[in-house]
């Protein structure tokens, strides 16, 4: 992203040439040439903010005096109660029954969100997710048992039949595919 806006706005940034106005500017490219969100602005400018504390505090690199880090603020806009999507239990059911090619990118997408809408796990786990995870009980119910990347714990989660089906169809394994990839389709698959 970095180069994209020293590449859009012949402003190349340095640890020296740093400063408030180098925020606006930034604020202004993703806004207006990227048209990110607020959510994702922040997340880009709380990276960048760790970036320069890195640099300073485990590097040792001087940065400008003009760069004010309490000026760049991290931002996050929460969302209305009317603007936040879901799928209740029988538009889900309707989602997995509807025709699509096998195999197709939308075919995978639409597996992985329903995957994610039964167990509330994050893509980078369900790209993760085999038959293995699976375990069977007494009574014949059954959990998954997974490693989460991002808390770096192993969780228990109900099983939805839904699941080993969807396994069963991508022998095994589930489609590999990005989150941006995942975020695309779905809207395409769902409109």
């Amino acid at each position: 992203l970095l180069q994209q806006y020293e590449e859009a706005t012949n402003d190349i940034i340095t640890f020296m040439t740093i400063n408030n106005q180098t925020y606006n500017n930034l604020i202004e490219f993703l806004t207006t040439n990227k048209k990110f969100t607020p959510n994702t602005i922040g997340k880009h400018i709380k990276n960048f903010k760790s970036l320069i504390s890195e640099a300073q505090e485990s590097e040792g690199i001087t940065v400008s005096d003009s760069y004010n880090k309490s000026y760049w603020k991290v931002f996050k806009e929460n969302k209305n109660p009317e603007e936040i999507v879901f799928l209740n239990e029988k538009e889900l059911q309707e989602l997995s029954e509807l025709e699509l090619e096998t195999g197709s990118i939308e075919d995978k997408v639409r597996d992985i969100f329903l995957i994610g809408a039964w167990t509330a796990l994050r893509i980078s786990d369900i790209i993760n997710l085999s038959e293995h995870n699976i375990h069977n009980y007494e009574g014949g119910s059954k959990v998954i048992h997974i490693h989460n990347r991002k808390t770096n714990k192993q969780v228990s989660i109900p099983h939805h039949p839904l699941i080993s089906i969807i396994l069963r169809k991508h022998e095994g394994q589930i489609p590999k595919l990005s989150e941006p990839i995942v975020n695309r389709y779905i809207k395409v698959v769902c409109s």
